[in-house]
């Protein structure tokens, strides 16, 4: 019989509760502001959306996917590397889509702006209306 790791069933179980919470939520846009990963720049950034957001999921097909490869092949691996190599390898590949996502949103944000500037727009009205939260997302 397949048993799950100990390391893996509590990353399965911190998942799940991140989803069910954010989706069970009265006010569940909040949750993700407060959670999900933002760019720098944004006035929603927060220095721990680098962890949370490992742990956000925007539907039920994401967590189902996201899960089951956990579930599949986390045991195979974590009995490979070690319970903290494996803890280690999970965050640091965390850590890595969020750097990687940044320089997404770094290199949109400043093509975008450099072409609404280009086009004759005020690169600090810009900047101003974006910090004041007064554009439609």
């Amino acid at each position: 019989m397949y048993r799950v790791s100990p390391i893996v069933k509590q990353l399965l179980i911190i998942n799940i509760i991140f989803f069910v919470g954010s989706t069970l939520s009265f006010n569940s846009d909040f949750i993700y502001s407060l959670f999900g990963l933002y760019f720098p720049e944004n006035p929603q950034f927060k220095f721990w959306q680098i962890i949370t957001h490992m742990f956000m999921h925007g539907n039920i097909q994401h967590i189902l996917f996201n899960m089951f490869a956990l579930w599949m092949f986390g045991s195979s691996v974590e009995s490979i590397f070690g319970a903290k190599k494996f803890l280690f390898f999970y965050i640091t590949c965390g850590l890595g889509a969020a750097f990687i996502q940044i320089l997404f949103l770094y290199y949109v944000f400043y093509s975008n702006l450099d072409l609404l500037v280009s086009s004759g727009y005020d690169q600090s009205s810009i900047l101003n209306i974006l910090a004041e939260g007064k554009y439609n997302s």
